[in-house]
C-alpha cells in the first residue's frame, strides 16, 4: 500500500535569520566596555592612592631648588688660625640657603699660603666646601701643586685650611725636581713643611747633576 507524500508545508527547510551588522557591532562594543571600564577604574584608583607619595617629592624638589643659590666664577677668601690667607675659586657653585654653609663647586681651585712664604694649590673636578669648618673635600682628577716644583695626581683629597693640612687616601703619583713617587696615600702637614706618603710606596730619585771637572 503506497504511503501518501507529506504536505509541502511540512517539508519547509529552516534557514537561520541574518543578524543585523549594526547590532553585531554594538554588541561587541558593549562587551569591550564591560571589560575596559573595570580596568580603567582600577587604574584610576591606583593613581589616586599613589599620588600623595609623588606630590611631596615634587614639592620637596622645588623647595630644594629655591633653597640653593647658584653662582658662577665664584671666589671665596679666608684666613687660617695663623692669619695666613687662602682662596677658593670655581667655575660655578651652588650654596645651600639653610645656613649649613655647604657650597657645591665645579672645578674648584684652592690656594694655600704656607708659613715660609710658599704656597700650595689644589684643583679638582668637584668640591664640597664647608664654610663653617674651613674644610673642602675634592674628588675627580685631583692635582696638587707645590711652588717648589712638585705635582701630585690622585682621585680624592681633603683640605683643612685652619690646620694647613692636605691629605688623601687614594693612590697617588707625583714628580718633582728630586724624582718621582707612587704611593697609596699622602699627607702634607706642618703648614706644608712635611709631606708623608703612606702605604707601599715607590720612590725614584734623580741623580744630581755632577759639577764640571
Amino acid at each position: 500500500m503506497e504511503q501518501e507524500a507529506a504536505p509541502a508545508r511540512d517539508r519547509v527547510a529552516w534557514t537561520p535569520a541574518k543578524r543585523d551588522p549594526i547590532n553585531l557591532r554594538r554588541s561587541r562594543q558593549v562587551r569591550m566596555l564591560r571589560v575596559a571600564l573595570p580596568v580603567l577604574v582600577v587604574v584610576l584608583l591606583g593613581v589616586i592612592a599613589l599620588w600623595p607619595q609623588f606630590r611631596p617629592r615634587q614639592i620637596e624638589t622645588a623647595q630644594e631648588e629655591r633653597r640653593r643659590s647658584e653662582m658662577v666664577n665664584t671666589r671665596f677668601t679666608g684666613m687660617d688660625r695663623s692669619s695666613r690667607p687662602y682662596t677658593i675659586t670655581s667655575d660655578s657653585a651652588a650654596q645651600a640657603m639653610d645656613g649649613s654653609g655647604i657650597v657645591e663647586m665645579n672645578h674648584p681651585v684652592a690656594e694655600i699660603s704656607l708659613a715660609n712664604g710658599r704656597w700650595i694649590a689644589v684643583k679638582a673636578v668637584h668640591g664640597r666646601y664647608d664654610q663653617n669648618t674651613g674644610k673642602i673635600d675634592l674628588d675627580g682628577a685631583v692635582e696638587l701643586f707645590h711652588d717648589e716644583g712638585y705635582r701630585f695626581l690622585t682621585e680624592k683629597a681633603h683640605v683643612d685650611f685652619n690646620e694647613g693640612v692636605v691629605w688623601g687616601d687614594q693612590p697617588v703619583e707625583g714628580h718633582g725636581p728630586k724624582g718621582e713617587i707612587r704611593a697609596l696615600g699622602f699627607r702634607v702637614t706642618d703648614k706644608g713643611e712635611n709631606t708623608v706618603f703612606t702605604g707601599p710606596s715607590k720612590l725614584t730619585l734623580r741623580m744630581a747633576d755632577r759639577p764640571p771637572s
